[in-house]
């Protein structure tokens, strides 16, 4: 290759490259100043800033609700200024203090690059607007969030929000309805067409559900196997079983092809609500369990809700 062709590719690699940044910046550029926090569940790892006055402490009055026992119900404020580049942290005279690169402090601080908050047991890492280092984290909670092969939420995420709605219902701020369901004789499936098959099922399966079915505010999990879960936030029982059949149907009348083989699938479903009696995510799951098996009982590709269930007794 002559010295000339030489020069050409590597300017050519450099223009892609360039591009290639200029996009990544762009992204960034939408990416406002946050918190990143150590030691909260998964889903408030990242606290995004807004311009203004923002506090933060285990009162539901505050901005930022952190409901760990060591954090005081007004612990510390931030003031984000309007083009969002500049953050100033004070305390609230919180119980425990709040302390700034392991420094008490005592008067209001203007926050920079990589600067670490400690607020009781809770550690908070100060990451700038359009900060190169949000989008890594948030590809890794993403990952640590979500199922391998369906890209569902996974089960210990799903427990997780679970155990905080479950709270905010004690305190009258939260109604939520369960649907579990699985594939009917999903066995058959692999048996026939291989466990590659059954896995482009669920796969579909998710991508069908995941983006005609539920609300953006719904939470869908894969709870494991063939089973599955989706969340629906401030919706009571009768609500939850028309979509329950709303999805049960539009599995039903979807065919599922891989290669030349077109599959016919079916669901049994079980749906359960947060009377004001549940308080242990593992009690609802139980309830719903339990309104699956009458619809299996009951010959399957159906749903069932637990005040069926109740009823039969």
């Amino acid at each position: 290759m002559t010295d000339d062709n030489n020069e050409q590719t590597f300017e050519t690699i450099a223009i892609a490259s360039d591009q290639v940044m200029a996009k990544l910046k762009t992204q960034l550029s939408d990416k406002p100043p946050a918190l990143l926090c150590f030691g909260l569940d998964s889903e408030k790892a990242i606290l995004d800033l807004h311009s203004g006055v923002m506090t933060l402490g285990r009162s539901l009055k505050n901005d930022l609700v952190i409901q760990a026992h060591t954090i005081s119900r007004s612990h510390f404020k931030l003031t984000v200024s309007e083009d969002l580049e500049t953050v100033v942290v004070e305390d609230l005279e919180s119980r425990n203090g709040t302390l700034l690169n392991d420094k008490r402090i005592e008067s209001p601080v203007k926050l920079s690059k990589d600067d670490i908050i400690t607020a009781g047991n809770l550690v908070f890492k100060y990451l700038p607007k359009a900060s190169p280092e949000r989008q890594l984290y948030e590809q890794l909670q993403f990952k640590a969030n979500t199922d391998s092969l369906t890209h569902c939420f996974n089960k210990q995420y799903l427990f997780d929000v679970l155990e905080r709605e479950l709270s905010k219902q004690k305190r009258g701020l939260s109604s939520l309805c369960i649907i579990l369901f699985d594939i009917d004789h999903f066995k058959e499936i692999n048996d026939l067409y291989g466990h590659d098959a059954g896995d482009h099922v669920l796969k579909s399966l998710a991508t069908l559900i995941w983006h005609k079915e539920i609300r953006e505010i719904d939470l869908f999990s894969r709870y494991g196997g063939e089973e599955f879960v989706i969340l629906l936030f401030r919706t009571n029982l009768e609500t939850a079983f028309t979509v329950a059949e709303r999805i049960r149907t539009a599995v039903k009348g979807h065919t599922f092809e891989y290669g030349d083989h077109k599959i016919q699938l079916s669901i049994s479903v079980g749906i359960a609500d947060t009377d004001g009696s549940i308080s242990k995510p593992k009690q609802l799951f139980r309830q719903a369990d339990e309104a699956l098996y009458l619809s299996k009982k009951r010959g399957r590709n159906r749903s069932s809700t637990y005040q069926m269930v109740k009823n039969k007794e």
